[in-house]
C-alpha cells in the first residue's frame, strides 16, 4: 500500500494540484478542506505525513498542530502558507513541524521532504 499523505487546505484548487503531484509521486492522498473534517477522519491514525495550509477558517494550520500535540499524536506535519511571516515559520518549527513552504512552492522539494518522512517512518 502507498503511503498516505494527508492534505489539509481549505482552497479547493490547492488541495486538487496536490492530490495530483503526491499521486504522480507514488502517494496516496487524501485531502480535507478544514482542520475540524481532518481531525474527525478516522484516515489521520494511519497518515505517514500532513501538508498543512497556516491560514484556514476556524481553526489555523498552527492550531491544529496543537490539537494534535495536546493529543499526543506523533503526526509529521509540513506547513504551506501564502503569506510566509518569520514568527509563524518560527513557532510552528519550534513545535516540531518538518517543513514550512511558501506558496507558490518548489513541488520537488516538497515531495522530497515528504518522501524523507516516510523513509523515516518507514525505518521506526
Amino acid at each position: 500500500m502507498d503511503p498516505l499523505v494527508c492534505v489539509v487546505d481549505d482552497d479547493d484548487s490547492v488541495r486538487e494540484s496536490l492530490i495530483g503531484l503526491l499521486g504522480s509521486a507514488g502517494f496516496a492522498a487524501e485531502a480535507f478542506s478544514s482542520a475540524e473534517s481532518f481531525l474527525a477522519a478516522d484516515v489521520r491514525q494511519h497518515a505517514a505525513c500532513a501538508i498543512v495550509d497556516v491560514m484556514m477558517p476556524h481553526m489555523t494550520g498552527p492550531q491544529l498542530q496543537q490539537v494534535l500535540a495536546s493529543e499526543g499524536a506523533l503526526l509529521p506535519l509540513i506547513f504551506i502558507t501564502g503569506e510566509p511571516r518569520e514568527e509563524v515559520r518560527e513557532g510552528v518549527m519550534r513545535a516540531g513541524a518538518e517543513a514550512f513552504f511558501a506558496k507558490p512552492f518548489d513541488e520537488d522539494e516538497l515531495l522530497e521532504t515528504v518522501a524523507d518522512i516516510v523513509r523515516r517512518r518507514g525505518a521506526e
